[in-house]
């Protein structure tokens, strides 16, 4: 029983390995290729043509000293940096006059990211830094719309001391 068991055992790993030996492999490279379907793509396979360095290529190549490049004028392209301010809000009333700044809602003499909101206009907010001025105009947004102002009629004494309206 043991010899039958043994035999079997030969007899499948020389058929394995003569298998191997006419698809022109040993059995170590068998081992480190993946088992993957066709059609299905092995999600951690190098892409075509890309193969991982042998040690004879690292120990026969020595690395090149880095050169430094310095690019063309023309292809620096200078972009500006975008203000961490955007003005989304102004109200302004008899009494008050607020502006809304990153969500955070600011009157005059207040202070925001170092600068000082020195005057809040219907359009826009005046920033100081020190003898800096910068100004911080509302978004234009793509949706016209009208306005218009109404004046507020004073209240008219007729005749009999009774307030402007018809009789």
């Amino acid at each position: 029983m043991k010899t039958d068991f043994n035999f079997k055992w030969i007899l499948i790993s020389t058929l394995c390995a003569g298998a191997l030996l006419l698809r022109g492999e040993s059995f170590s490279q068998s081992l480190r290729k993946p088992v993957i379907e066709k059609g299905k793509r092995d999600p951690f396979a190098l892409p075509y043509g890309v193969h991982p360095r042998s040690r004879e290529s690292i120990q026969g190549v020595k690395p090149k000293p880095a050169t430094p490049s310095i690019p063309e004028e023309s292809s620096l392209k200078i972009e500006p940096k975008e203000d961490p301010l955007k003005l989304k809000a102004v109200l302004i009333s008899d009494s008050l006059r607020l502006a809304m700044i990153n969500h955070l809602i600011v009157q005059e003499g207040d202070m925001i990211l170092g600068e000082r909101v020195s005057e809040i206009q219907p359009d826009k907010v005046i920033l100081t830094k020190g003898d800096q001025k910068r100004t911080l105009y509302l978004d234009q947004s793509p949706i016209k719309l009208i306005t218009e102002e109404t004046p507020i009629l004073p209240s008219i004494k007729i005749g009999n001391g009774e307030k402007g309206g018809t009789k």
